[in-house]
């Protein structure tokens, strides 16, 4: 279960462009991404106690809710 949870409406993106944004922002954030599907950008934030990253793990689904 999601401690934190957001939701933003992209339209005029199709899931794979948005699945690809989101990993380039993981990515460019220092985050390990350690799964990409057709449906989900799963990564892994680093421990840092500068930045109060505890290793969460952060999801992105592309489900339009």
């Amino acid at each position: 279960m999601p401690k934190h949870l957001e939701t933003v409406a992209l339209e005029g993106i199709s899931a794979s462009r948005y699945l690809s944004i989101a990993a380039k922002a993981m990515k460019d954030l220092g985050w390990n991404v350690v799964s990409g599907t057709s449906t989900e950008v799963i990564a892994e934030t680093p421990m840092s106690f500068m930045r109060n990253s505890w290793g969460e793990t952060i999801s992105v689904p592309s489900r339009r809710i």
